[in-house]
């Protein structure tokens, strides 16, 4: 499948829709004021930015904590002051900072009710934070019941509870919307894994590993061991860049009680036992943009059935998936979708649509170079990975593992050390050193939550989100590179049109970028500077289709100035952490697809497209 990268549209080509679109909203602030009878107005909420960088779907807009109370879980313990429970079940706005790392242990659940909460778990020292519970009653660790909820970089690891239990997931999603669980690691539940239920909406699950639903433990049913339900009229979920290993049904299941949208884009799914994806198989219309996901079948897999099984009520649009029925993308592409009733059978094609639904834009990627992206990313990896998901990973390599009935079975909880936690003299929840870093005041607490460089995140989510806050806010430039394009392949004479992109991430197709370029006959200068993290050597790559050139600090890393199809060019440099470097890209397309991109790799840097926070144009 061809990598789907949205074009950029520059905000020159499109002056007076923005006119239109200001024009717009300001009629709308005016229509939404409300004035009491004291005569104060409340201004409208601004407007709607992704969760964090990175965050991707039905559930990308959720507010989290932002700009709430900043509170501390300092201990272990399941209960009262300091704990995870008493700052999830807080009635405030409210961003969660660890100053400990362990696992926590649960006599019930933590049930959060109250909106607005933001769970940094990147922020726990030692080997970081987990959940389980203590296995005396019949409970999980984790229950949703609002909306607005960020959690990342959080470990829930259930085990067994009480026998016959039935309320065994790690984490359930009830009734809420605008909720977002990213890079996080969940095992161990005896019912499912993950569930979403109750009518929740506008949810995403990313880069996040559901792994070893227990198979024969304590379910009053018996065997189980199910990887994610997402059903009773769930409706806009996002499943993306997930891995689901050692599960041996519902990897997922998809089945709505009402009219329910999901969209299920580059996952890895391995060692399924019974069944893979279960869709449909209800009164209710199930609509599923099933696209780019990788089945891995393990030892125990039962390769007779297909990969992904769909039933009455299914609507499903499929694209790149590969499998053990499916294995390269030449093979049509219905070829891995069985019926649900006939595990053994192919799917009446009544069940397939030939178009997605609507829903989110999302980069896709082919499923076999997303599975070495998610294997590398995957799951809870701040401040580092623990030894379960490194076994699980590795399972996933080497193709080994199996169904367990018991965490005893492969070690166990592991045991995650307390860490000592970054200092941070003013308690606003940002480090010290990143404070002085940037030009704030680590004596003062009140600059938590402004907005140094006014891009609509605060400074403590700038912080969490390791983006750069604009040194304090003072006259720094515009985040991305500044571009010319020109209606020549030369970049010769006054460019027609400029402006700052926030990456080099485009594939036009045969596609014109902009009104008054020739598809085949157009280039573009990108000027800047590039700020690296770490002090090591780095390798710059771009990808294009036709000529290309790049400088890095003045130097010449690239030059392959000729027409050429789709080409991955490659230069390496020393640079140093946090220091800023001149960038200049130089681009022309003369005939055939339009591509350009730029990359950037180290040995602590994973392959990515160069961010907009390590970018920096001339403009300000």
């Amino acid at each position: 499948m061809q990598h789907s990268i949205t074009a950029h549209t520059h905000p020159m080509f499109r002056f007076w829709h923005w006119v239109l679109i200001g024009f717009l909203l300001f009629a709308l602030m005016v229509a939404h004021m409300v004035v009491p009878a004291n005569g104060t107005a409340q201004s409208v909420a601004a407007p709607s930015i992704p969760a964090f960088p990175g965050a991707e779907g039905f559930g990308a807009e959720s507010q989290g904590g932002r700009g709430g109370e900043i509170l501390f879980v300092d201990n272990l313990n399941d209960s009262g002051p300091g704990s995870l429970r008493a700052a999830l079940e807080a009635g405030q706005p409210r961003t969660i900072i660890f100053r400990v790392g362990g696992t926590i242990t649960l006599k019930n659940a933590i049930i959060v009710t109250n909106p607005y909460v933001t769970v940094a778990g990147q922020t726990a020292p030692g080997d970081g934070i987990a959940l389980r519970i203590d296995g005396t009653a019949d409970t999980q660790p984790l229950i949703i019941e609002t909306h607005d909820v960020i959690i990342r970089h959080l470990r829930v690891r259930s085990g067994p509870g009480v026998p016959d239990s039935v309320n065994g997931d790690a984490i359930t999603i009830t009734g809420g919307y605008n909720i977002i669980i990213d890079h996080s690691s969940l095992s161990w539940g005896t019912d499912e894994v993950i569930n979403t239920w109750y009518s929740p909406y506008n949810v995403t699950i990313q880069n996040s590993i559901v792994s070893e639903g227990l198979y024969d433990s304590v379910h009053k049913k018996g065997i189980h061991s199910m990887g994610g339900l997402f059903g009773d009229k769930s409706d806009r979920v996002t499943l993306y860049k997930n891995l689901f290993a050692h599960n041996s049904q519902r990897n997922p299941m998809l089945k709505s009680d009402g009219s329910g949208t999901f969209q299920v884009v580059n996952n890895v799914f391995y060692h399924w036992h019974y069944f893979g994806a279960q869709i449909g198989d209800g009164e209710a219309t199930t609509r599923v943009n099933f696209i780019g996901n990788y089945y891995k079948p393990g030892p125990e897999t039962r390769t007779n059935r297909y990969e992904v099984l769909v039933g009455t009520g299914a609507e499903v649009y499929v694209e790149g998936n590969i499998g053990p029925r499916r294995t390269e993308n030449t093979q049509d592409e219905w070829s891995l979708v069985g019926d649900i009733y006939n595990f053994e059978q192919p799917a009446a094609t009544k069940y397939r649509v030939t178009s997605p639904f609507d829903a989110p834009e999302i980069d896709v990627q082919p499923a076999l170079e997303a599975y070495d992206d998610i294997l590398e990313d995957v799951g809870a990896t701040k401040p580092k990975r623990d030894a379960v998901d490194l076994r699980v990973i590795q399972d996933v390599i080497n193709g080994t593992g199996k169904m367990i009935d018991y965490p005893d079975e492969v070690g166990g909880w592991p045991e995650l050390a307390s860490g000592t936690p970054y200092v941070d003299n003013d308690g606003d929840g940002m480090a010290d050193d990143w404070e002085t870093q940037y030009g704030f005041n680590p004596d003062d607490s009140s600059d938590t939550n402004q907005d140094a460089d006014g891009d609509g995140y605060t400074n403590i989510e700038e912080f969490l989100n390791e983006t750069n806050p604009g040194q304090g806010g003072s006259g720094t430039p515009k985040q991305g590179l500044a571009y010319e394009f020109f209606t020549n392949a030369t970049l010769s004479g006054t460019p027609d049109y400029t402006g700052v992109d926030a990456t080099i991430d485009f594939d036009w197709g045969s596609e014109v970028p902009a009104p008054g370029l020739s598809k085949d006959t157009f280039s573009v200068r990108w000027t800047g500077q590039v700020e690296p993290q770490y002090s090591e050597r780095y390798t710059f790559c771009t990808r294009s289709d036709d000529g290309i050139r790049l400088w890095v600090n003045g130097q010449r890393l690239i030059n392959n100035w000729t027409d050429h199809v789709v080409t991955e060019n490659c230069g390496t440099v020393e640079l140093a952490a946090n220091q800023r470097y001149d960038l200049k890209v130089e681009y022309y397309e003369h005939h055939g697809r339009a591509v350009v991109q730029l990359f950037w790799l180290s040995a602590s840097q994973r392959k990515e497209i160069i961010p907009k926070s390590q970018l920096y144009s001339d403009q300000s």
